[in-house]
């Protein structure tokens, strides 16, 4: 089980290694970063799950129940690895937003 944490506002992100440190338990190796101005993420957790986290556009660990749904409606097989690469929908901005959601 890993860890996320944050800051939204006009911080400077210091806090971030005080947060993760109080977050050791939840795995040996911890990345922070900002992805945009007055935004701060940081996970922590395995080696794996850090790097394919870290400096993304988003912080994440959990699940997705609708993955087959989601993929559906990006027009993709449900079970496509294509799905899973970071950021993709977001790169290629075809993730449905506002009415198109459903």
């Amino acid at each position: 089980m890993g860890a996320v944490y944050g800051i939204l506002g006009g911080v400077d992100g210091g806090e971030l290694p005080a947060m993760s440190a109080r977050l050791e338990h939840r795995g040996p190796e911890s990345a922070d970063w900002t992805p945009a101005s007055g935004l701060w993420f940081g996970v922590r957790g395995s080696s794996a799950a850090v790097s394919r986290q870290r400096n993304g556009a988003i912080a994440f660990d959990g699940a997705i129940d609708n993955r087959g749904e989601l993929a559906r409606g990006l027009g993709r097989a449900p079970g496509s690895a294509d799905l899973l690469r970071n950021h993709d929908a977001v790169e290629q901005d075809d993730v449905p937003s506002g009415a198109e959601a459903k």
